[in-house]
């Protein structure tokens, strides 16, 4: 599917430019939807799901943490190690900004929806004005503490928490993930943050204090959490740690098999694609959307 968008950049508070797309016509879409995306995961993996959702009449915003895809400055395309960031940066500026945008673009009366993949719904409560989101769909999400994971990960993962990651911070300062055929890049910052959360059972609540876990527990807005058997990151366990900590929310929860909705695998990032999700589990997170955008009502998925 070819996605046809609107290029953006927009200015963080910091004066950062992230880049974003757009899909849809923002003069006719009934709601917006902001997709945050998973951790090393740049936002052009995003654009056949975006490009679906506007055609279901929704205006659809991706964007790029800086340092990862389009928001890597010119001057960085070789290296990261002079760009200073960490994934509270990542929440507080860049998906900041991305949520701003989208609010300008609908304005008041029209309902704004965030479906995050993996990071981009753990980080949504410490995303600033996030009480204009009126619903949280979590696909593919979940702690990423160790010993949560699911069981075929937890070795590689202690392998890079606990030797590759560490070893590389500390010789180049950021993580070549592109060379070595893990992730995209990553600035050191962000991955040091993230490797102090996975070490900890506790994973993002480890830092933030009580004022984090209240933030969390304030959403009291819908979320759809959908989890995936064969998802060879998130067990169930950990998909499950999203209703810890989003302890107000009114949570639909769903745990689906590849047969579920009709084909062989899913795991942790096939839901995104077209082929996999197109049939019979985006209309899913349509409903969902519509169910909670005052007025709407599907009609059809096609």
């Amino acid at each position: 599917m070819s996605a046809a968008y609107q290029p953006l950049t927009l200015g963080a508070a910091d004066g950062f430019g992230v880049a974003a797309r757009v899909y849809g016509d923002a003069a006719t879409a009934r709601a917006g939807v902001v997709i945050a995306a998973a951790m090393g995961v740049p936002q052009r993996f995003y654009g056949d799901l975006a490009q679906w959702l506007a055609g279901q009449g929704l205006l659809v915003l991706t964007f790029d943490y800086r340092g990862i895809g389009d928001s890597r400055p010119g001057a960085l395309q070789h290296t990261l190690r002079g760009l200073r960031t960490d994934i509270d940066l990542w929440a507080q500026q860049d998906a900041g900004a991305a949520l701003a945008e989208m609010g300008r673009w609908l304005g008041p009366q029209r309902p704004l929806h965030w479906l995050g993949h993996s990071l981009g719904a753990q980080i949504m409560a410490m995303v600033p004005g996030h009480e204009r989101v009126a619903s949280l769909l979590a696909v593919a999400s979940g702690s990423g503490s160790i010993d949560r994971l699911a069981r075929p990960m937890r070795r590689r993962s202690r392998l890079l928490m606990h030797v590759i990651g560490p070893a590389l911070l500390a010789t180049v300062g950021w993580f070549p993930g592109r060379r070595l055929g893990i992730m995209d890049d990553m600035p050191g910052g962000a991955l040091r943050q993230w490797i102090r959360w996975c070490k900890s059972p506790h994973y993002l609540m480890s830092e933030g204090g009580a004022e984090r876990r209240a933030r969390y527990a304030a959403f009291r807005g819908p979320l759809l959490v959908v989890g995936f058997t064969d998802d060879e990151f998130m067990s169930e366990r950990s998909t499950r740690a999203l209703t810890e900590w989003y302890t107000g929310a009114q949570t639909d929860w769903r745990r689906l098999a590849p047969a579920d909705i009709g084909v062989a695998r899913i795991g942790h990032f096939d839901a995104y694609k077209a082929r996999i999700g197109r049939e019979r589990l985006w209309p899913q997170l349509l409903q969902f959307i519509d169910r909670h955008t005052p007025g709407q009502r599907l009609e059809t998925a096609a």
